[in-house]
Protein backbone atom coordinates (compact mmCIF):
# COMPACT_ATOMS: atom_id res chain seq x y z
CA UNK A 1 0.00 0.00 0.00
CA UNK A 2 1.92 3.50 -1.26
CA UNK A 3 -0.11 5.56 1.21
CA UNK A 4 0.77 3.74 3.98
CA UNK A 5 4.50 3.70 2.93
CA UNK A 6 4.44 7.39 2.19
CA UNK A 7 2.88 7.84 5.65
CA UNK A 8 5.40 5.92 7.61
CA UNK A 9 8.16 8.09 5.64
CA UNK A 10 6.65 10.98 6.90
CA UNK A 11 6.52 9.82 9.77
CA UNK A 12 10.04 8.47 10.02
CA UNK A 13 11.32 11.77 8.45
CA UNK A 14 9.61 13.89 11.23
CA UNK A 15 11.22 11.93 13.97
CA UNK A 16 14.88 12.13 12.36
CA UNK A 17 14.19 16.35 12.68
CA UNK A 18 12.42 16.11 16.12
CA UNK A 19 15.67 14.30 16.63
CA UNK A 20 17.13 13.18 20.23
CA UNK A 21 17.32 10.24 22.40
CA UNK A 22 13.78 9.07 22.63
CA UNK A 23 13.33 8.61 19.00
CA UNK A 24 16.47 6.56 18.39
CA UNK A 25 14.78 3.49 19.51
CA UNK A 26 12.16 4.03 16.51
CA UNK A 27 14.71 5.02 13.71
CA UNK A 28 17.26 1.71 14.77
CA UNK A 29 13.89 -0.28 14.14
CA UNK A 30 13.17 1.87 10.51
CA UNK A 31 16.80 0.77 9.77
CA UNK A 32 15.53 -2.75 9.32
CA UNK A 33 12.38 -2.28 7.31
CA UNK A 34 11.47 -4.15 4.37
CA UNK A 35 10.28 -0.99 2.21
CA UNK A 36 13.55 0.88 1.25
CA UNK A 37 11.97 4.05 1.67
CA UNK A 38 11.11 3.68 5.33
CA UNK A 39 15.11 2.17 5.52
CA UNK A 40 16.70 5.25 3.70
CA UNK A 41 14.31 8.06 5.65
CA UNK A 42 15.64 6.04 9.22
CA UNK A 43 19.58 6.39 7.46
CA UNK A 44 19.03 10.13 7.42
CA UNK A 45 17.21 10.99 10.76
CA UNK A 46 19.91 8.59 12.73
CA UNK A 47 22.60 11.58 10.83
CA UNK A 48 20.71 14.08 12.96
CA UNK A 49 21.16 12.57 16.11
CA UNK A 50 24.68 12.67 16.57
CA UNK A 51 24.98 9.60 19.12
CA UNK A 52 27.46 7.24 18.99
CA UNK A 53 24.50 4.55 19.29
CA UNK A 54 23.46 4.72 15.93
CA UNK A 55 27.12 3.71 14.32
CA UNK A 56 26.30 -0.04 14.95
CA UNK A 57 23.26 -0.29 13.68
CA UNK A 58 23.97 1.80 10.62
CA UNK A 59 26.70 -0.51 10.29
CA UNK A 60 24.21 -3.32 10.36
CA UNK A 61 21.79 -1.66 7.38
CA UNK A 62 24.60 -2.05 4.95
CA UNK A 63 23.73 -5.53 4.73
CA UNK A 64 20.41 -4.71 3.77
CA UNK A 65 18.73 -6.66 0.83
CA UNK A 66 18.21 -3.29 -0.91
CA UNK A 67 20.66 -1.77 -2.55
CA UNK A 68 19.47 2.11 -1.99
CA UNK A 69 19.27 1.21 1.59
CA UNK A 70 23.13 0.13 1.43
CA UNK A 71 24.12 3.19 -0.38
CA UNK A 72 22.19 5.84 1.71
CA UNK A 73 24.25 3.96 4.87
CA UNK A 74 27.21 4.13 2.83
CA UNK A 75 26.68 7.90 2.46
CA UNK A 76 25.89 8.27 5.90
CA UNK A 77 28.18 11.00 7.95
CA UNK A 78 28.97 8.10 10.35
CA UNK A 79 30.54 6.10 7.39
CA UNK A 80 33.08 8.46 6.78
Amino acid sequence: NSGASSLAVAAVTALGQIGGPRVLRLLVRGLKATDPAIAVAAVDGVQHLESAEVVEPLIGSLAHKNARVRAASLRSEYSS
